[in-house]
């Protein structure tokens, strides 16, 4: 969900957007989707603007993030079920298949080790 959240912004950086704006777009709980914004604000891959109703923007701090996010987004339209395996097991704690779902192998199957 919070990749999710990232992308949506990422697609027109320009637009402020506010909790339920996301929230619209996204179809979840408004609570999560406040966490989520909330935790991309603190590690800088989102602008927030503070006030009533707070409103946040893709807009990175540190150069070169947006262009990680740029390759993250074509990784996620492309290989979605590769991304959303890697979320799911490194959520469980396989760095293994963290790496595996990376992992591109010319001419050998999956089982061949």
């Amino acid at each position: 969900m919070q990749l999710e959240v990232l992308l949506l912004l990422h697609r027109e950086p320009e637009q402020w957007r506010s909790a339920a704006d996301v929230n619209d777009a996204l179809r979840s709980s408004l609570a999560a989707t406040r966490t989520h914004l909330e935790e991309l604000c603190a590690t800088g891959l989102i602008e927030c603007q503070t006030g009533d109703e707070p409103r946040y923007r893709f807009a990175p701090l540190r150069p070169g993030d947006a262009e990680v996010v740029v390759k993250l987004a074509d990784l996620f339209r492309d290989r979605f079920y590769a991304v959303a395996d890697l979320i799911y097991a490194s959520r469980r704690g396989s760095a293994i298949a963290f790496a595996d779902a990376f992992m591109i192998k010319k001419g050998r199957k999956k089982d061949d080790g």
